[in-house]
């Protein structure tokens, strides 16, 4: 749905649009950094976000968040989580660096949830085929803490709010936090 143009509304200003040349409008408020919407390009990528160490990769990562309401609607369906997720979501991409640490860390966690995932799809299936709940079970386990760790090991920062005009983020290393301006919300 289009939003539409009132003429007679006094134009929007951002604050942070009129910044000295070379100046980050990036800034923290305690834990939580604010990157407003187009300073993304801005984000620091030499410094790993979680120690504060040289970096040694890279990773662009998309970030989503919804409105806490949003999850009332997992009552009624997935599917209507899904789609209400789709449509009302609010996303940023952010580049992050990660030390060589936090870089294997995080790659171990995507290996454990994959073989995980595989292995406990296959033991699930097994046990249907066989008619085994031992195995049924097994494997339903199995798939939930593949979630669960893949979640805890690879996630980079978690995102507080994003709208229209900046996201909050938490998840980020004291000694990385320490090179951005404190400014209260």
């Amino acid at each position: 749905m289009k939003e539409e143009i009132n003429p007679y509304q006094p134009p929007l200003t951002d604050p942070t649009a009129y910044l000295p040349p070379g100046q980050s409008q990036l800034h923290r408020s305690g834990n939580v950094l604010i990157i407003p919407r187009g300073s993304e390009k801005d984000m620091p990528t030499t410094l790993c976000i979680k120690c504060g160490e040289p970096s040694v990769k890279i990773v662009r990562k998309t970030f989503a968040w919804y409105s806490p309401w949003v999850y009332l609607a997992l009552l009624v369906n997935i599917i209507v989580f899904a789609i209400l997720a789709a449509v009302i979501g609010k996303k940023m991409i952010i580049p992050c660096g990660l030390c060589e640490r936090h870089a294997r860390r995080r790659f171990t966690g995507i290996l454990l949830c994959t073989l995980g995932l595989l292995g406990g799809i296959g033991t699930l299936i097994g046990g249907i085929v066989t008619e085994e709940p031992l195995f049924i079970g097994a494997g339903m386990v199995l798939l939930l803490a593949a979630i669960i760790v893949g979640i805890a090991l690879t996630s980079l920062l978690r995102p507080v709010r994003i709208d229209e005009l900046r996201g909050q983020f938490k998840g980020l290393g004291d000694l990385f936090l320490s090179q951005f301006p404190s400014q209260t919300l």
